[in-house]
This record gives C-alpha cells, sequence and structure tokens, in this order.
C-alpha cells in the first residue's frame, strides 16, 4: 500500500452506550382474582425511560416478553431480620436456598406451576424478605447469607453460540407482609447482564467497504451473579464476583451474512436477536488488552497464549479503494484485529461503531499497523437500571387497566 494512501484511510472504533429500550411499550396484565392468604406473585421490569436506543432491542427481556405463557421465575423468602415471632433468615418460601418455588405466568397471570408448593402468610409481624431469578437453569444457584437473609446468586457461564446467551434477571421485594399490596409481592427484576453491539459507517466516500463478521476475543466467560451484600434501604444490590480465569472468544450474531457500509450514517451490524449477552467485567476483572505497536509488534498468536490471554476485537471485512484492496479480496474476507478491553456495567448495553476512513485503525495478524492505531470515545452513559417503574395494577379485582414503560 502507498504512503498516501494510508494517510487517507483508517478504521475507527467509538463508543456509544445506549439505553436498554428502543420505543415505548404499553404493558398490562390480564384479570386475575387471587386468594388473599396465599402470597401471590407480580412483577415490575426496572428499565430507562430516556435516550432511547437508535437500534433495535435485542433479546433482551423486556416485561412483555416476560409475560409470556410458559415463562417463569425462581422465588425464595425469607423472614426478615424484623420478624418479632420467627427466626430472621430462616427460609420461608422456597424448597430449600438453591431451589425456590417456581412461578408460572398463564393466561391468567404469574401463579404457582405446583399448586401444592402454594404458601400462606405468616403473621404480620413476621415480614418476608423475597428474592427471584429468571431464569433459573442458566448456572447454577447459590447463596451467601448477609444480614440474616441468604443472598441469592448465580454461577454463571456464557455459552460459546451466541443464541443461547441469555438475559439474566433478578428480583427481589423487601419486608413484605400479608397487607402489602394486597397480599401481593411486588418483585422488581433488573438486568444482571451487559449486552453488546455493533454498527459501522464510512467517511471517505471513494472507499468500498463490506462486513462479513465481528468477533470479541479473550473476555471473561464466567463468574458469580447476583445479590451480594446487604441491604441500601430497600434496595437489594446486584453485582458480578468470583470470576474464573477462563476466557472465551464471542462472535455477534451478523444482519447478514454481510453487510456492506454505504455511506457515513451507521448501519446495525448484529441481527435484532444477534447482540451478545456478556459477563459485566472491567478493571482487574477483564484481561488486558492486546499490545501491539509499529516499534514492537506483537502477533495475535502471541494474544492468545493460554492463560495470558489479552482482549480485542477482530473486524472480517472486504476494504477496496483506488483501484485495489485493502483489505480481503473480491471473493474472501481479510481481518483486521483491534486492541480492546472490556469495559461493561452490570445491566448496560454497549454499542460499538466502527468508522472507515476517519479516527484510528487495527492491525494485521503480525501486529503491525494495517492503518493506523485504535482510540475510543464515550459518547454517553445509559443503562437499563434506576430508572422510574409503573406500578402493574393488583389486588383482588379483575386488572383492566395498564401502564407504560419506556
Amino acid at each position: 500500500m502507498n504512503r498516501k494512501l494510508y494517510r487517507y484511510l483508517f478504521l475507527g472504533l467509538s463508543l456509544a452506550i445506549l439505553s436498554g429500550c428502543a420505543e415505548s411499550e404499553d404493558f398490562s396484565s390480564p384479570g386475575k382474582y387471587h386468594d388473599p392468604d396465599v402470597i401471590n406473585m407480580s412483577v415490575l421490569l426496572d428499565n430507562k425511560r430516556e435516550n432511547s436506543s437508535s437500534l433495535t432491542r435485542a433479546d433482551e427481556t423486556n416485561l412483555t416478553s416476560l409475560e409470556t405463557v410458559g415463562n417463569s421465575f425462581m422465588v425464595w423468602g425469607y423472614f426478615s431480620p424484623a420478624a418479632a415471632t420467627a427466626t430472621p433468615g430462616n427460609l420461608y418460601v422456597g424448597e430449600s436456598n438453591i431451589v425456590g418455588t417456581v412461578i408460572n405466568y398463564t393466561s391468567t397471570g404469574w401463579d404457582y406451576a405446583n399448586p401444592s408448593e402454594k404458601a400462606l402468610w405468616s403473621s404480620t409481624d413476621n415480614p418476608l424478605n423475597f428474592q427471584a431469578v429468571t431464569p433459573a437453569n442458566y448456572g447454577t444457584i447459590s447463596n451467601t447469607p448477609t444480614d440474616n437473609v441468604p443472598c441469592v446468586a448465580m454461577l454463571v457461564t456464557v455459552p460459546a453460540d451466541q443464541a443461547d446467551q441469555k438475559d439474566l434477571l433478578f428480583g427481589h421485594e423487601e419486608s413484605v407482609t400479608q397487607s402489602s399490596h394486597n397480599s401481593s409481592v411486588q418483585l422488581t427484576f433488573e438486568h444482571a447482564m451487559a449486552q453488546v453491539g455493533f454498527q459501522a459507517r464510512k467517511t471517505l466516500a471513494s472507499l468500498s467497504v463490506e462486513i462479513g463478521g465481528i468477533t470479541v476475543h479473550n473476555v471473561r466467560n464466567s463468574a458469580v451473579v447476583g445479590y451480594t451484600g446487604a441491604l441500601n434501604g430497600y434496595k437489594r444490590t446486584l453485582a458480578v464476583s468470583d470470576y474464573a480465569t477462563t476466557v472465551n472468544d464471542y462472535a455477534i450474531g451478523l444482519s447478514a451474512a454481510s453487510v456492506p457500509i454505504t455511506s457515513s450514517t451507521p448501519v446495525q451490524l448484529n441481527a435484532d436477536d444477534g447482540m451478545l449477552m456478556m459477563l459485566p467485567q472491567s478493571g482487574t476483572s477483564s484481561p488486558d488488552a492486546w499490545n501491539t505497536t509499529a516499534n514492537a509488534p506483537v502477533t495475535i498468536d502471541n494474544a492468545n497464549i493460554e492463560g495470558d490471554e489479552l482482549s480485542y476485537i477482530e473486524v472480517s471485512c472486504k476494504v477496496h479503494s483506488s483501484g485495489s484492496y485493502i483489505i480481503g479480496t473480491p471473493t474472501t474476507f481479510g481481518s483486521v484485529y483491534i486492541p480492546f478491553k472490556a469495559n461493561w456495567a452490570i445491566g448496560s448495553k454497549y454499542i460499538y461503531t466502527l468508522s472507515f476512513g476517519s479516527g484510528a485503525g487495527g492491525f494485521d495478524a503480525d501486529g503491525n499497523p494495517v492503518l493506523s492505531l485504535i482510540s475510543y470515545s464515550v459518547e454517553n452513559m445509559d443503562d437499563w437500571r434506576e430508572a422510574e417503574m409503573s406500578s402493574l395494577p393488583l389486588g383482588s379485582e379483575t386488572v383492566t387497566d395498564s401502564g407504560e414503560i419506556l
């Protein structure tokens, strides 16, 4: 490649962190009568209301999809530290500390999967603390007692196949008695994973760009996710801990076999259901980025040494300019490798934008600059958590009204 072309051709990567919902959603719960002596269940989903995403949602769980016949969650109820005539921290709802009670969504609302496990309310001076998880079969349930109440968590190993990855949610409500919400437990669920997706654009009209795949290499794939500590008021904190040393590679589900990039308007690369659901990780929890420079190149093979893996993004692409292919050939895709360190917060969505023709670039497999060094910028930060919530209608009357959640 000539020096003039090097001066004008760059591959950039900028980071945009967008909100978890793409548009307004109306939600309602179907009509349901319940026994006021039975511990009844209903759910809220803690989600962002503002700064709607410019991308369609992936396979994230929203209240509408959670309230689908056949969906379920597992729930535990423990006597709160304020219990007067019961032992604080003792299990009241659930088979054991690792096997809770399964609640299914049916055509009439949330109900016990096994009618024989329906629990009756304890005395009003013995409030209960509830915790729940969905899906309950995504990993191994664990409980670590804190403040006389075990903290429900799960050992998760994220599958390499994007189609097998799941949106993991935890829910809780504290100090609940029979008089709360007309005999209902109002569980507030939160997203516990991080979503990762990609889009691309070109800023140099003379370029011809085609994307054939995006893979994130060498990021943590196994850790404990869930409630890890004491209450902060009425809020229980979600966190990730006990990371394994193992890493994995994750390819997004591309929206097509190849995606042409034709303008400066970003094009979504992942399919609507093709975003990655990854373990939140950052700092010392996340592997260091592959460190290579023009003066001290480090090969991709060295970045993949077992036990000392370094993280990076691989972009499979064809880049054509001035009558020649800079990356790939007319019939095959080539690879550009971009140093990368995961910095993913719990319950957040990350959209990375590849900019062809401006900004900075990547390296070849030998660690030499293909275009230029990579750089990052953070435009904004939104997540799925800490949002206003709409309360679902509850009680013994038939539900007819609805609320809105963004």
